[in-house]
């Protein structure tokens, strides 16, 4: 019967020849989260083959950069005739909340990300060349970049909150009328969320946060090339007992 120790844990099972791993890992008091129900479509349960030779149905679900290192999903996954050394890599995280390092996770699948041109994120942004004050309009400064925004956007009403409005004249006057503004379209209405001096729009950042069951997975995204900074790699929290 194969031998397998679990690590970073040390806990053993003696199991039989095609035993199910996450049967083994169950048998030794090893947890191991498995949200679909060990369906082997969560990719949750990943852990790392270490030493010894397994039969697993796992790539279809994982990168081949993982798999390339080991990875298997415990659900996916039988025991042969050899004893195994295993590292699991969710169990790493679970303990008292600790981040697990970018090279134990691999589960951001590229082709779920979206193309170039379905690429719309929430927020945008634009940059504008605001007319000089001139003292026959009337204009003030905020006036003059609501006609700027309209004027390339549509006639759509715009809103601003008041830490921007108080930005407005120093950034108009910083970079001679030319200003990026962060903008979020809702109801016909253009949120401007921010307002910056000269031409920012290569500098645009949003961070991707899927709060699961047990894991929260942060993604950092340039939203100025669409595309994640860390393609392929996602930087994994587990919750400790107790969280809600």
């Amino acid at each position: 019967m194969p031998r397998v120790e679990f690590h970073p844990s040390g806990k053993v099972a003696q199991v039989g020849s095609q035993t199910a791993l996450l049967d083994a890992a169950r048998q030794a008091g090893v947890e191991i989260e498995t949200p679909c129900g060990g369906e082997g479509t969560c990719g949750e349960c990943v852990v790392r083959i270490v030493s010894g030779e397994v039969e697993s149905r796992s790539p279809g679900t994982l990168p081949q950069a993982a798999i390339a290192e080991g990875c298997v999903l415990a659900c996916a996954t039988r025991l042969l005739d050899d004893d195994l050394s295993v590292e699991v890599i969710a169990q790493a995280g679970i303990e008292g909340g600790k981040f697990a390092s970018e090279n134990e996770m691999h589960l951001v699948r590229q082709e779920l990300l979206p193309k170039q041109r379905d690429f719309d994120p929430l927020a945008f942004k634009l940059r504008l060349e605001v007319a000089p004050p001139q003292l026959e309009s009337g204009w003030s400064d905020l006036d003059r970049l609501t006609r700027a925004l309209q004027r390339d956007l549509g006639n759509q009403p715009v809103e601003y909150p008041l830490p921007c409005i108080r930005k407005v004249a120093d950034c108009l006057r910083t970079a001679g009328g030319q200003v990026t503004a962060t903008i979020v379209r809702d109801s016909g209405r253009l949120h401007v969320i921010n307002i910056e001096p000269g031409d920012t729009t290569l500098r645009h950042y949003a961070v991707a946060i899927d709060v699961g069951t047990t894991t929260i997975a942060v993604q950092l995204i340039d939203l100025a090339a669409s595309k994640s900074l860390r393609p392929g790699v996602t930087t994994t929290a587990r919750s400790p007992a107790g969280w809600t």
